[in-house]
């Protein structure tokens, strides 16, 4: 304030000298004039002077107004939380606020007339080039969210808002502000991944709503299923044992006088056996038991089930024993039954020969130490892997997620209870069951066995 009242008055003594000397170039009138005329014109002067001087008064008021509303502009301008900036045709900065510079970690003076192109990381110089362009073409206001490089060369987030001008000469100017976004977007990023979050909490929930939903009506079904069975079975298994004795009693005296009423029994004790295993089966399922465990050698039991399953000449067997194996603490009977429907199923899958693969494995259980950050094995060969294996016809993918469920079946006479049964008893020992197949290929079954009851795997942790 000192600096503008001193310069006024300075302003004001070089009007009057250049008055003086335009008074000096007009010829003197005075002379000429009266007394009375003389005293008029120095009235008149006195007035003029007093306006003169009243309005110096208001054009230095005005002045003082004029320069303080110019530096709170300045200020204002300079220091507005965001950036402004004012680009020619051409993308060059010729004006800026403190902000914007600041913003960017440069001085204004190297800021300044410098293309704003070189502080807009290159990943977003196209987003850039066609803000730019669009606001030329259109003349209307443009947003755009782009990353710019500070003078370290890190990189912020910013939103550009810019409208189109024209200069005091008339050139086309851009005006332009920058805003830090770097926290919201920082936010932003934060609330989608907790969405995201969010929606796999649902989702996983909505999954453990359908699989409780579908085991309740599992349960009914079982429930049905164990009390049609329980009548089924019993009035059945009366005449199946009364056709196997009269069977066996035909079978002594004419079965060797006539070779074809011993084939005839053959058969009909076969379709009996068959019956009688169907009928097992439906009451192994309805009727699960808890496994009865005790030390049990896994080659034995497939040995066994190999051996009660009738295996054309056409088929080879081919066995992949690893040795040794620990003993599972497991039912013995319900596996049998589990590898015999398996074996069974890998079999009529290849009507006209192939290749059976039987192989075991064990596999370690390694579990997370958080306390050294490392992992450590709880006990070797914490599971047993058994695969069987056929070159057979294979299963179509869309009807693969199907195979385990209880009365589906592939087979034209098939009651769909054999891979249901297996998968109940594998689950009913803490194990799992997977199957792949190719059409015209094969199909793998692995079943996975813990060592000991009670372990278990990590969810991350497949077979296969």
């Amino acid at each position: 304030m000192a600096k503008r009242e001193s310069t006024s008055p300075d302003k004001f003594a070089t009007l009057r000298r250049e008055a003086e000397e335009i008074a000096r170039t007009q010829p003197a009138e005075l002379g000429r004039l009266s007394r009375e005329e003389m005293q008029r014109v120095v009235h008149e002067l006195q007035v003029h002077q007093i306006e003169l001087e009243m309005q110096n008064d208001e054009l230095r008021r005005t002045q003082a107004e004029l320069e303080d509303a110019r530096d709170r502009y300045r200020d204002l301008y300079d220091f507005a939380p965001v950036g402004y900036l004012t680009l020619d045709d051409k993308n060059i900065i010729r004006e800026a606020n403190l902000t914007a510079a600041a913003m960017l970690g440069v001085e204004r003076a190297r800021f300044v007339n410098q293309p704003l192109s070189r502080f807009i990381a290159r990943n977003t110089q196209d987003v850039f080039y066609l803000f730019h362009k669009h606001l030329l073409d259109t003349q209307t206001r443009q947003v755009c969210e782009l990353k710019m490089v500070k003078s370290d060369q890190s990189e912020f987030d910013v939103a550009l808002e810019a409208i189109a001008a024209r200069d005091a000469n008339g050139a086309p100017t851009l005006r332009v502000s920058l805003s830090d976004i770097t926290t919201r977007k920082r936010a932003e990023a934060i609330l989608a991944q907790h969405s995201e979050h969010l929606e796999q909490l649902v989702a996983e929930r909505t999954r453990e709503l359908r699989d409780a939903q579908a085991q309740l009506l599992q349960q009914e079904r079982l429930a049905v299923l164990g009390q049609i069975v329980g009548g089924v079975s019993h009035e059945l298994r009366g005449p199946l044992g009364a056709i196997k004795n009269v069977a066996w009693l035909l079978k002594r005296p004419l079965a060797a006088s006539d070779p074809e009423t011993k084939e005839t029994l053959d058969i009909l004790n076969r379709e009996v056996a068959i019956a009688d295993r169907i009928l097992t089966s439906l009451m192994n399922y309805a009727n699960p038991k808890p496994p009865f465990r005790c030390k049990t050698n896994v080659t034995e039991i497939l040995d066994a089930a190999i051996a009660q399953t009738t295996i054309p000449a056409r088929v080879t067997v081919i066995k992949q024993y690893a040795e040794p194996l620990p003993a599972l603490m497991a039912d013995p009977d319900q596996l049998e039954i589990v590898f015999g429907n398996l074996i069974r199923n890998a079999v009529q899958a290849m009507p006209a020969g192939g290749q059976l693969t039987i192989k075991t494995e064990g596999e370690t259980l390694r579990v997370k130490d958080e306390t050294l950050g490392e992992d450590f094995v709880s006990h070797p060969s914490s599971f047993i892997l058994v695969s069987i294996s056929d070159t057979g016809v294979g299963v179509a993918p869309d009807i693969l997620d199907k195979i385990f469920q209880p009365l589906f079946s592939t087979k034209a006479q098939g009651m769909g209870l054999g891979l249901s049964l297996c998968k109940l008893l594998v689950e009913g020992h803490g194990g799992k069951i997977q199957v792949t197949s190719q059409i015209d290929k094969g199909t793998t079954v692995i079943v996975n066995l813990p060592v000991a009851p009670g372990t278990t795997r990590s969810s991350d942790t497949q077979a296969g």
